[in-house]
């Protein structure tokens, strides 16, 4: 098992669990050094068919506060970005990118639900639908948070996209997200692979 803090500080688990945490060996994992970061992206890029040269691949390793899982997740956005922008995986743009100078892509209600559709499964009919099932509920709330987060659309049209009479169920909705993704890790997750569907930027 892997955690950012020590077991005495794991609040969330079970003091039993936490308990027999302490019983085993904890191990400090140090961050990777940057020859490390470099090869590990140079893997990644030729197994994903990623076409980013040594060159752009230094500048993105030379970022020393990035974990292996964030390092993968830049690699898969530029790709993403590039396609979307119809531009070319160079350095100009890997160095917009990792400076946040890039313009994000233009997205809606609809492009979002759509990219929520497929992580999770189900139906545009479906998340749009007045159906409470909590399989329904959560990918709709998703939806709702992240239009709410990256659209300028108001409040009353993403309730009217998805046959709501009342904007509160959107607050509603926004509040509900927020509160469970700081509790999961999985649907941070989720969200993260949403916004990178959408080329939505995560640095």
């Amino acid at each position: 098992m892997s955690a950012t803090k020590p077991p005495g500080e794991l609040a969330l688990f079970l003091k039993k669990l936490t308990n027999r945490f302490h019983g085993g060996i904890c191990a400090a994992i140090p961050p990777l050094e940057f020859q490390s970061r470099q090869e590990l992206l140079e893997f990644w890029a030729e197994v994903e068919a990623i076409p980013l040269p040594k060159k752009e691949l230094t500048l993105i390793a030379q970022k020393k506060d990035l974990s292996p899982r964030e390092l993968f997740a830049v690699l898969k956005q530029l790709q993403t970005v590039s396609r979307i922008n119809r531009q070319p995986l160079d350095s100009r743009f890997v160095k917009q990118y990792l400076q946040g100078n890039l313009e994000p892509p233009r997205t809606s209600t609809a492009k979002i639900t759509r990219a929520v559709c497929r992580e999770f499964k189900t139906t545009l009919a479906e998340i749009r639908s007045a159906n409470r099932s909590q399989q329904y509920v959560l990918p709709r709330q998703c939806a709702m948070f992240l239009s709410r987060e990256l659209t300028d659309e108001s409040l009353a049209k993403i309730a009217n996209y998805f046959n709501r009479k009342n904007h509160s169920t959107v607050i509603h909705a926004c509040r509900q997200i927020q509160t469970d993704l700081e509790k999961s890790p999985g649907l941070r997750q989720q969200i993260s692979r949403i916004k990178q569907q959408l080329g939505v930027y995560l640095l």
